[in-house]
This record gives C-alpha cells, structure tokens and sequence, in this order.
C-alpha cells in the first residue's frame, strides 16, 4: 500500500506555476462533484497520459503532469458512471433525464476501489482520485504526453467482457447517451439489478451488425445518419414539403432520437454504403412491443429488394435478440409498394383510417 506509482495530472498552463510552487491542492479542485462523496475536495488523474478521455492532451492550453503517490492514497473509479450522471444532469434541466443522475452518482461512489484492487478491464474508464495534497517535489511537467496505451489495453479487455450483454439487450435499458474524447457512448442499467455498463461506438458497431445476403445493417453512426440524410430523395407519394439538408437541423435531430430509449436506429448498407435508415421506435420491453420505420435514399436502391431484406434482419434482431412478441407498422393508403412489402415480410392487416393502413407481426405468427 505504501509503494509508490506514477499517474498523471492535465492543468491549464495559467495554473502552472503556483502548482510548482505550492504543489496540487484537493482544496482548489474545481471539477463539479455532482454530490459526490468520493470527488469532494479531490483530484482526479490517469494511469497514463494516454487514458486522458476528456481530450486535454489535444488542447495547447493544458499540460501533463507526472506525479509521484502512494498507492494507499489512491481510489479507481469509474469514470463513464460520473459522465452519464452529468448528462441525466443537464436533461434533468429540461425534463428530459433519461435516468436519476442521483443515483448514477451513488453506483460511481460505491463501485470504486482501491488501487491496488483494480484489475484491468474492470471499468472501461478508469480514473484515478486522489484526496490528499500533492507537494511540489513530487510533480514533473512532462514535455509530451505520450506513454504507454494503458487505455486501448483496458478498453479492449472490458469490451471482450462486456460486448455479449448486447446480445441480450432486453435484460437492460439505456440511463445515458455521453461521449468523451474518444466517441459516442451509450450506458445501459440492467433491469433486475444494479449492474451498469457502457458501450463505445466501435463495439456497437462492431456486435450490432446483422448480416444479410443483399444488405447489412449496423448501428447507425452519426456520420451515417449525416451521410444518409445528405443523399436523401424523399418520395413524394410520402411528402410533398420541399426537402434541404442542414447540418445543425439534422445533428439535433440525431442527438434527439438516438438519446430516445425507446428508438433504436440502423443505417442500411449495400456493399459497405449506405443507402437507407430502419430503426424500432415505440419500444416497449415489458409489453414486448414495437414499431418499425424504414426509408431508403431514393428510387435508385428502390424495388431490388433492398428494403424487404432490411425488414427481414430487424425483425429477427427484434424477436430473437431483444425478445420482443410483436411488432407494429403502418403506410399511407397509397403506398402500395410497402404495403406488398409488409405483406410478403408476414405482416398481416388490422385496420385503417382516413390516411393509414396498419399491420401487425407476432412472434407465434
């Protein structure tokens, strides 16, 4: 407990010479706490420089700085946990919080352990809190910030740990979608127990893919969904508003649906392109429903079969990995083409109004 260890510290450069002089103070942090016992009077560090998730090394206004401690003094936490909790924070703000950012405060505090407790791989970003003042003898500015990739070394092993409870997604639902310096990342709470976990974009990516012989569809990136949305045709039997793509329109857009824990959204790839979006929406894990949207970029990806496929791998993702029992839909009156197509993917006729005709698949079906 009394070995010493290095781990590392980014300050502004305007900070740097009193903390030469007078060392780092606990009582100078200035980070927000969210209530949080173990961040009171605290500071905050890295196993390397290379774990920095909040971007400090790319921003010329910040230095790292190496500092000698006793690995007593050091607590691991889980640093993704305090991140989703800010942003049930700031939603809580607009009435839109996701989950009790209260309570995401509580599992980070509890979850944290010792130094030497902490195995790699047990939290995807861990960081380093310290609450005791470091004195000015043991602080080394650092020219650059680079070392050893502890980070990537981490990451990959709690993603292998992790990455089948994708597989079993209906076990959990969505507390946070944050990101940090390395990408988007989503945290799921699971449903009977106080078991948190939180996925980056590339494992998403990388597990939520589904394979079919004409198209696949992968988690939809916000890349793809800009990528998509720019190539979009809209078909004028839909709606006939005149059509503009806007960067900041369609990035709030994004933000909105995708932080929507009821939506899933895949991006359609053939042949590695992206040619349309098919998402769920409505979901509804305890009455094991849903309902499903799909739209292709234009008339050139349309009629080949391209959609009907599409349709084909949600439905098996929705019955057979979230273990859903139904799923709804619906298409204007004259949509004749998706109607046939919701027809020959097993979807039977319920009913209609003035302006829909609705349709239903169940599971026993």
């Amino acid at each position: 407990m009394n070995e010493e260890i290095l781990i590392y510290h980014f300050t502004k450069r305007e900070s740097l010479s009193s903390i030469l002089s007078d060392g780092l103070l606990c009582s100078n942090s200035s980070f927000n706490t969210l209530g949080s016992t173990l961040r009171k009077n605290a500071l905050y560090s890295w196993l390397s420089p290379t774990n920095d998730a909040m971007g400090y090394s790319e921003n010329g206004e910040y230095v790292c700085l190496e500092i000698r401690v006793r690995a007593g003094s050091c607590i691991v936490a889980n640093m993704d946990m305090i991140s989703a909790a800010f942003y049930n924070y700031m939603m809580e703000k607009e009435g839109r919080e996701l989950y009790s950012f209260k309570k995401l405060v509580e599992y980070y505090d509890n979850s944290a352990v010792n130094y030497c407790d902490y195995k790699c791989g047990m939290f995807r970003t861990p960081e380093i809190i310290i609450s005791e003042d470091i004195p000015p003898q043991q602080i080394q500015v650092l020219s650059s910030s680079s070392g050893k990739n502890i980070f990537s070394e981490n990451r990959d092993i709690y993603n292998l740990k992790t990455e089948n409870t994708l597989f079993n997604l209906a076990s959990f639902f969505m507390v946070a979608m944050h990101d940090d310096s390395f990408g988007l990342l989503r945290t799921y709470k699971h449903r009977q127990n106080d078991t948190f976990i939180t996925f980056d974009e590339e494992l998403l990516k990388k597990v939520l893919l589904l394979h079919g012989e004409q198209v696949d569809l992968v988690f939809c990136t916000n890349a793809l969904w800009h990528e998509i949305y720019q190539k979009y045709v809209p078909d004028e039997m839909m709606d006939t508003t005149p059509y503009q793509y806007d960067y900041d329109n369609f990035e709030k857009a994004y933000n909105a649906k995708t932080s929507d824990v009821t939506r899933q959204y895949f991006a359609i790839l053939h042949r590695s392109e992206a040619i349309g979006l098919i998402y769920l929406k409505y979901l509804n894990f305890d009455k094991q429903i849903t309902e499903f949207g799909v739209a292709l970029n234009d008339d050139s990806v349309k009629g080949r079969g391209f959609g009907t496929e599409a349709i084909k791998l949600l439905i098996d993702y929705a019955f057979d990995t979230l273990a859903l029992e139904t799923i709804f839909a619906d298409t204007v009156h004259q949509n004749t083409r998706s109607q046939h197509v919701l027809k020959k993917c097993g979807f039977r006729f319920t009913h209609e109004d003035e302006t829909f005709k609705y349709y239903r698949l169940d599971k026993s079906h």
